[in-house]
């Protein structure tokens, strides 16, 4: 560019600063939610590498029917692999509470001394006092006030509990069991990384099957409360579980294919230890955390949601591009010409408003990548800090993220820019000097349906004709007020198909009140006595026994873990505890085939008549799909006990049962039946459905706070886009607008012949955008779901309202706000018109 289409360019941008700024902000804003939503999922996952690694968070969790000897520990610490084993007592106990209630708090051991102490005299207890030096501890804690425990009778409690529970420090706390009680004294408030969700504490074995909290002692007093070992625990020390740390994970982030590749190798190794040795063992890596699983999931939510919305941010603010370089590029013909006479190549001549578009849209780039990066994921991640702890919060400038956006926007914006000058510069000099001749007028579709054309009057036949004349304003305001409003009903859908999914998987798919496990699987004739058998018999409505088993799912090389196979007597049983339903339409069980989830069918592509694998242990198992059933939250294989017989080739044994209650039962008597049911040393869980509604109500719930985000960028960018097209629009027809000031028109008269085309112009692109918001609602959701959740893909008539309703209410603002360009506009703009 030479030197004096380069002072030519800082004059135009000099004097058309409103042009310059337009792009600048549609640039701006476009690039702040891309690298804003972006960013958001890295820097949580950042976030929890740090606290993990910081803490020595557990990788992974091993546990024996029979209990952990010490010489099962030290096979542990030989295993390859295998960084640090630390071996932990823990039991659920009944702590009693300031106001009188007993509340379910499990026990925990500190760093136990792995050398047994004897003093004089024969001591048959074993030692598991506390170590004050461990060598490494896994799952450090982090103390909130006073100190952790130093003795047998000290304690350290869960501060949400002490909170909630009205403990004081330096004062007793009581802790019981069947097997009696033990007081210790609370001396400190403690956070622990395993309970990374701040109200979410796991099951307990007692009580009504929820945890409440979680405190630290000295194995010493666990033990005192007998922690269900066997009767060699008296002369051997034998401890509840390991905690473990792999090696090799130091550089990997926990939110990787190979972090997970490392921990699965190391399972495997252990469970192939625990296969040669007596009991049952049990390897859960950290996905058996809930408050982990739900904090993994959210990031990849995120990340989905960033990877689709930002999209029609940059295809709207490419709209507004080519709409103002068109209006500058009309404006300048004459100028163009006269450089191109003068024998200015076609390309200099067009670098100019090149190098115009690309300046505004890189600065505002930048400028968005500055608010993006660090307004976006701070609102975000201060949201979820609701649900999680999420320590050291740190917001960096991502170079990869903004560069793409950058360069996205500016190759959207350049290329809008070339196609409007070029159309120009295709024109020979002495045309381009001349001014470009008003449109001609032409007959419209409406005007031959006499019986509609007849009745509108002078002015709205003018705004339909004027709507038709200028046919790329009209569908470049259609597609951007289309595109917003998509936008809005996406934003609107998110948060409807979120809690909607709530209402529909507890009131209309699950009708159960309690779910119920026992430790082993047993006959139909021994899960049906031990319910019999239990005083809470009494008060219950109906019951279905079942087989639920966590196995892994295969078709076609694509696995899904934690695929919960359920078996069930029959589909007369299942009725009034789970409603199998596809589009409205009952399906029924029977011994033809399985009945899978649509979220597991969408994940194989299947259909039914086909076939999906099953893997249990290391043996995989064909399993036909007669059906496919609407869910939404996990994955499940319905089977009935012929069908399972037949798959597996071996009788189907019970390891849970569903119950419906009695409904006069108050909620006092719901938890004494729980506690009822507990009471039988062989039931492993019991889980109202009530309580998981409302822990998956917090869960999701933090989504709105990401949705409210949306809907307020979707808005902005409704408003934007608005109000430049409308000031185009008042640029372009000035001497028209001013004519009909010299023919005496009254201000609102001007209002109305103006604003009149806006508000249409809205009114149409609000519908269509319904219309796109239904298909870009569905495809986000789509998008957005993990492997164990489905979204609600229909947004609710609610969302399309308010996204109807906020459009025209932002079209009316517009108008408002560009009253008083209507008003200056004199017969001055008239008689220089004429000139």
């Amino acid at each position: 560019m030479n030197r004096l289409l380069l002072k030519n360019l800082m004059r135009e941008i000099k004097e058309n600063a409103a042009r310059f700024f337009s792009i600048f902000a549609v640039s701006a804003l476009g690039v702040a939610f891309f690298v804003g939503i972006r960013a958001t999922s890295p820097d949580m996952q950042e976030a929890g590498d740090r606290l993990f690694q910081s803490t020595h968070l557990s990788d992974l969790t091993v546990m024996c029917s029979e209990g952990l000897s010490t010489d099962d520990i030290k096979a542990l610490r030989a295993i390859e692999g295998v960084k640090v084993v630390q071996p932990q007592l823990t039991l659920d106990t009944l702590m009693l509470a300031e106001d009188g209630t007993e509340k379910n708090i499990k026990l925990i051991s500190l760093p136990i001394k792995e050398k047994m102490e004897k003093g004089a005299g024969l001591n048959l207890l074993a030692d598991y006092g506390i170590d004050p030096q461990p060598q490494d501890a896994i799952n450090t804690l982090e103390l909130i006030s006073g100190r952790l425990p130093q003795k047998d009778s000290e304690v350290a409690v869960d501060n949400l509990a002490i909170e909630k529970y009205g403990l004081i420090l330096g004062e007793y706390a009581k802790f019981s069991t069947d097997s009696g009680s033990i007081s210790l004294r609370v001396v400190g408030s403690v956070y622990c990384p395993k309970y990374l969700g701040i109200y979410e504490r796991g099951n307990s074995t007692i009580g009504n099957g929820s945890s409440d909290g979680f405190a630290y002692a000295s194995g010493n007093a666990i033990a005192k409360l007998e922690s269900r070992l066997p009767l060699q625990a008296l002369m051997n020390v034998t401890y509840t579980q390991a905690e473990i740390e792999i090696d090799g994970k130091e550089s990997i982030s926990t939110f990787s294919d190979k972090y997970d590749e490392l921990v699965t190798a190391v399972s495997d190794r252990i469970e192939a230890y625990g296969d040669t040795q007596s009991g049952t063992w049990y390897v859960d890596d950290r996905t058996g955390n809930a408050g982990y699983s739900d904090y993994c999931d959210n990031t990849e939510r995120i990340a989905a949601v960033g990877d689709v919305f930002p999209i029609i941010f940059f295809i709207v603010a490419t709209l507004v591009s080519l709409t103002t370089m068109t209006r500058m590029v009309d404006e300048k013909r004459t100028e163009m010409g006269t450089l191109k006479a003068l024998g200015v190549g076609g390309w200099s001549i067009a670098s100019q408003y090149m190098f115009y578009s690309i300046s505004a849209c890189i600065l505002g780039g930048l400028f968005g990548c500055i608010v993006g990066f660090k307004l976006f994921p701070y609102v975000i991640l201060n949201a979820y800090s609701i649900l999680y702890k999420i320590p050291d919060i740190r917001l960096p400038f991502r170079n990869d993220i903004a560069t793409t956006a950058i360069i996205t926007i500016a190759c959207c914006t350049c290329a809008a820019t070339i196609g409007a000058v070029w159309v120009s510069l295709r024109e020979v000099p002495a045309s381009m000097m001349r001014p470009k001749a008003p449109r001609p007028g032409k007959r419209v579709i409406l005007e031959r349906i006499g019986f509609i054309w007849n009745k509108l009057n002078f002015t709205e036949k003018v705004t339909v004709r004027n709507l038709l004349r200028y046919k790329k304003r009209f569908f470049m305001s259609i597609v951007g007020i289309a595109g917003s409003c998509a936008l809005l009903v996406t934003g609107f859908g998110i948060k409807y198909s979120i809690f909607g999914i709530m209402d529909v998987q507890f009131s209309t798919i699950w009708k159960m009140d309690i779910q119920a496990y026992t430790y082993d699987s047993m006959s139909s004739e021994e899960i049906e006595n031990l319910l019999q058998e239990n005083p809470a018999a009494v008060d219950i409505a109906s019951v279905m026994y079942c087989s639920d088993t966590l196995c892994d799912a295969e078709h076609e090389s694509v696995r899904v873990s934690n695929v919960h196979v359920l078996g069930v007597r029959d589909d007369a049983e299942l009725q009034g505890k789970i409603v199998l339903m596809s589009d409205g339409r009952q399906l029924t069980l029977d011994d033809s085939g399985a009945i899978i989830t649509y979220k597991l069918a969408e994940l194989y592509n299947v259909k039914p008549g086909d076939t999906i694998s099953v893997i249990m242990g290391n043996t995989r198992y064909s399993v036909k799909v007669a059906a496919i059933a609407d869910n939404y939250v996990h994955h499940y294989v319905y089977m009935s006990e012929n069908y399972y017989n037949s798959v597996f080739d071996t009788p189907m044994e019970y390891n849970g049962f569903m119950l419906n209650l009695d409904e006069s039962l108050s909620a006092e008597k719901r938890d004494e039946v729980k506690s009822l049911l507990l009471s039988d040393k062989r039931m492993y869980m019991v889980k109202e459905m009530a309580s998981m509604y409302e822990t998956m109500n917090q869960t999701l719930g933090i989504l709105n706070y990401i949705t409210l985000v949306l809907i307020g960028g979707s808005a902005i960018l409704i408003f934007v886009v608005m109000l430049n097209l409308t000031n185009i629009n008042l640029g372009e027809r000035k001497r028209e607008l001013a004519t009909l000031r010299v023919l005496g028109f009254y201000d609102k008269e001007m209002y109305d012949y103006v604003f009149r085309e806006n508000n249409t112009l809205a009114v149409i692109g609000a519908a269509l955008g319904l219309l796109l918001g239904k298909y870009l609602h569905s495809f986000v959701i789509r998008t957005c779901e993990v492997d164990i959740v489905m979204f609600i893909r229909t947004a609710g008539a609610t969302c399309y309202i308010y996204s109807f309703i906020l459009t025209i209410l932002f079209s009316l603002l517009v108008n408002l706000m560009m009253r008083r360009h209507v008003r200056s506009i004199d017969m001055v703009e008239s008689l220089k018109s004429a000139e």
